[in-house]
């Protein structure tokens, strides 16, 4: 994150992730609590928020995973 004095970080609510990904609010709340979403970074009033950066972090970790190659054991 840049050390910009007028750099604001961009927070996400569950919203802002439902329009992003294109699911329900029902789905970020499961990912929330199977981890395939980081925690948030910010709880207020019990509305998750979310730093932009967090968010595509946590894509480019998914996505290399992916990408890994499967290892076949049966041989």
């Amino acid at each position: 994150m840049p050390n910009d004095e007028n750099h604001q970080p961009k927070m996400l609510r569950a919203k802002h992730l439902t329009d992003r990904y294109r699911v329900t609010p029902r789905t970020i709340d499961r990912w929330k609590n199977t981890q395939v979403l980081p925690p948030p970074d910010l709880v207020i009033n019990n509305i998750s928020y979310w730093f932009e950066t967090t968010i595509e972090q946590n894509e480019r970790e998914n996505l290399s995973a992916r990408r890994k190659p499967q290892t076949d054991t049966a041989a």
